[in-house]
């Protein structure tokens, strides 16, 4: 007889809500959620000391020899969030949410405006210091608008490639060479994300390249190989 959970898979979406890399193995959910308070006591068990080591130690380097250890830990909680879950998305086939801080839950706007700091990758190495400092928030309601979508979207074009091609996903990065390995599948992505966003292509910033080293190449830039788009003089 088939178990409770195997039961429930038939019926509905089984979602883990945990930062627990271990329980997430054990129970193959399709989609997980996480927020503060998980990700928190997840940090706090030994072997995940080395995704907590390396953000600390990207935060100290972005942040400078002045900064104080207090610094460095007050600026660590929203890269570790999403540390955690660029790393349950190596596990599961599906997608991952993150709650935003509680306190903001009667505060749409205030909400909103974190989940879309939580969302944006950082920016690639390699991108030109115009692309690191493009303010999004200079800019009309609707090209605001644009961006943001713009984002979502190459977001989860990229975590629908690594769901459907993971083998490919994984030997792009043995390789180095992503851009000619999933070709096809990235260049159907990217017909759809220009087409989409035709009036922000010429702003130094390119959410399509970002996600795709952040997601497809498990942030090293390397892998991606020569990337064939019309930006690329914006990342060399």
């Amino acid at each position: 007889m088939a178990s409770f959970l195997e039961q429930l898979r038939g019926m509905t979406t089984v979602v883990s809500d945990t930062g627990d890399f271990n329980a997430i193995k054990q129970f193959h959910p399709q989609d997980a959620t996480t927020n503060p308070s998980l990700i928190a006591a997840a940090s706090e068990k030994p072997e995940y000391q080395p995704v907590v080591d390396g953000v600390l130690k990207q935060l100290r380097k972005d942040l400078g020899a002045t900064a104080s250890d207090n610094d460095v830990a007050a600026a660590s909680f929203r890269p570790l969030e999403v540390a955690f879950g660029l790393k349950i998305l190596d596990i599961i086939p599906g997608r991952v949410s993150t709650e935003v801080d509680a306190r903001l839950s009667y505060d749409t706007d205030k909400s909103v405006a974190e989940a879309h700091e939580i969302e944006a990758p950082p920016p690639a190495a390699g991108e030109s210091d115009d692309a690191d400092a493009f303010n999004v928030s200079r800019l009309s309601p609707e090209e605001q608008e644009l961006h943001r979508r713009a984002n979502r979207v190459a977001k989860v074009s990229m975590q629908d490639i690594k769901m459907l091609r993971p083998e490919q996903v994984r030997l792009g990065r043995e390789h180095k060479d992503i851009c000619v390995r999933l070709r096809d599948d990235i260049e159907k992505a990217h017909r759809e994300y220009d087409r989409r966003f035709k009036p922000i292509m010429d702003h130094p910033v390119d959410y399509f390249y970002r996600w795709m080293v952040e997601i497809l190449a498990d942030g090293d830039s390397s892998a991606i190989g020569e990337y064939p788009y019309a930006p690329a003089s914006k990342h060399r």
